[in-house]
């Protein structure tokens, strides 16, 4: 291959979403693009074939990075729409489809196919005007399908384009939050942010050595998923913090839990194999609780103010008995906090953990810290209690056989298994648990 053509090959991958040798300098036209919604999808598309989708992901964000206008609402406007758990009713697609392309969508029916096959009557027509990822998010936020129907009609013949509206309006990418939240931390790890103040734009990072380099995109990704649940998903809150510039460790500063803002919940894995779960606690102490049936919630108190927050982040205060409220209020004796809690179908509650006690986010300290917290929080009564717990020390450990013995009782407490908690574990916002499991009846 001649000097001609082993350039041609390196500016194509420079300039390649998919490609590890990615350079956001080299992208055509960048400064009019990094806003249409058109170059999203092309990244979007990359990803769904990529086998690591957090690379091109990466680059998308760091192409915003260097080239994005109204930067803070831009990287917004993408982590909403690629994060947020929001969707649009299929009814509303549905009619929008219709209003678009005259294209009946029976219900049950792919939209996204659909809407492709409206577009195929419009083949080689050009957009009407170049649709803006800020549009879509606005729209997103406030749908109506002639809203919809405008947007998909502007895009013509633009079938990728059309078919990428349709799954993110759905909530249907193909991509793990996780995933999103990782690109974005690279992307961060690999680009120092622009700052008009100092009239600089935005440079690549340089680290050391490839191993600093690495360890540094590790450590970016686990601060900013952690403190993107700790702020419960708010992308302005995140986004302000990463273009300030805060390092790792000062994200948590930033981005600290309060009161009022129900934090994501710790996805805590399921499994009925108990050598498993020992295995991944080796080490520590830990503590045995009943997996109690009910609602998980979060319960938050500043003052005088209660709110009480569902799975779906919504204020249940208003739809509780009265008498539920009471018990939550007179059993909290502590000026704040945020307790973790489960409403059983009795109507009553028992709190499991304490997340920030006056002032004091206590997320990032292990749960031996926040069970003496809960303790003090709490004053149990007949209808709010903490739950029943059973420490077992790394010196004394139990034997695979205690605990399924212990499940089989559970079964006939009503309990649907055993929670084994590490105390030295943090609360993992938004993540999957690490150090907390759930251990089920076998079926066998």
């Amino acid at each position: 291959m001649d000097g001609v053509e082993q350039q041609a090959v390196s500016h194509h991958e420079a300039s390649s979403f998919s490609s590890l040798a990615f350079n956001p300098e080299l992208a055509v036209d960048a400064a009019a693009q990094s806003g249409d919604f058109s170059v999203l999808a092309e990244v979007l598309q990359a990803a769904s074939s990529h086998p690591h989708p957090a690379v091109p992901l990466a680059n998308y964000f760091r192409f915003v990075l260097h080239h994005g206008a109204d930067l803070e609402k831009q990287l917004c406007d993408i982590l909403e729409l690629l994060s947020s758990s929001k969707r649009v009713s299929e009814d509303l697609l549905r009619a929008a489809v219709k209003e678009a392309f005259g294209v009946v969508v029976a219900k049950g029916s792919d939209i996204a196919i659909a809407a492709l096959r409206g577009c195929q009557r419009r083949q080689g027509e050009a957009p009407a005007q170049p649709l803006s990822v800020a549009g879509v998010a606005g729209v997103r936020s406030a749908p109506s399908a002639q809203r919809i129907g405008e947007l998909l009609s502007a895009l013509g013949s633009e079938r990728r384009d059309v078919t990428f509206l349709v799954l993110l309006l759905q909530r249907m990418p193909g991509l793990p939050r996780a995933t999103v939240l990782r690109a974005l931390a690279h992307a961060f790890a690999l680009t120092r942010p622009p700052c008009q103040k100092e009239g600089k734009s935005a440079q690549p990072r340089i680290y050391t050595s490839p191993q600093a380099r690495h360890a540094a995109l590790v450590a970016t990704d686990r601060a900013l998923t952690l403190a993107f649940g700790e702020v419960g998903g708010s992308s302005k809150r995140l986004v302000g913090a990463l273009l300030k510039e805060a390092g790792d460790a000062q994200l948590f500063v930033e981005c600290v839990p309060s009161c009022g803002t129900p934090i994501l919940p710790m996805k805590v894995p399921k499994t009925d194999d108990v050598e498993f779960v020992l295995a991944k606690l080796t080490g520590s102490s830990f503590v045995l609780e009943p997996r109690y049936v009910g609602q998980l919630v979060q319960v938050h108190k500043q003052g005088d103010l209660l709110e009480i927050y569902g799975a779906d982040q919504r204020n249940l205060v208003d739809s509780l008995e009265k008498c539920q409220v009471e018990a939550v209020r007179s059993a909290l004796k502590v000026r704040g906090c945020i307790l973790e809690a489960i409403i059983q179908e009795s109507g009553s509650f028992l709190a499991s953990d304490c997340l920030s006690l006056n002032g004091r986010p206590l997320t990032r300290e292990g749960l031996q810290s926040r069970r003496t917290a809960l303790s003090k929080a709490v004053e149990p009564g007949d209808a709010f209690e903490i739950v029943h717990s059973e420490e077992v020390s790394m010196r004394e450990p139990m034997k695979p056989d205690a605990i399924k013995s212990m499940l089989e009782e559970a079964r006939s407490e009503g309990w649907s298994g055993l929670m084994l908690k590490s105390l030295q574990g943090e609360y993992e916002a938004g993540c999957t648990a690490t150090s907390c499991f759930a251990v089920m009846p076998s079926r066998a």
